[in-house]
């Protein structure tokens, strides 16, 4: 598939998530994480104008985000995830 393509669908995507989803996709993973911390993640992403997995300095500044106003467990998980994404692209 288009990278560009791919970039669109997890831009949209990441805008659309609910606090539910997001519980899905977590115990997918197996991520421990609340309905609370799962809005406020959401609340992070959807900040960002739009959203490059690519962009390093911009997935740093969202890990740090997370792990300031959400905890510091959950941004070393989903830093280890979205790492794996990455390589996978």
């Amino acid at each position: 598939m288009n990278r560009m393509i791919v970039q669109q669908f997890i831009n949209q995507k990441l805008k659309a998530i609910t606090p539910d989803e997001l519980l899905v996709h977590a115990k997918k993973y197996n991520v421990s994480l609340t309905k609370n911390e799962a809005a406020k993640i959401i609340s992070i992403l959807k900040a960002e104008r739009s959203i490059n997995v690519n962009d390093d300095e911009q997935h740093r500044k969202i890990i740090k985000k997370i792990g300031k106003e959400v905890n510091i467990h959950l941004a070393k998980k989903a830093n280890q995830l979205l790492n794996e994404f990455k390589n996978k692209l």
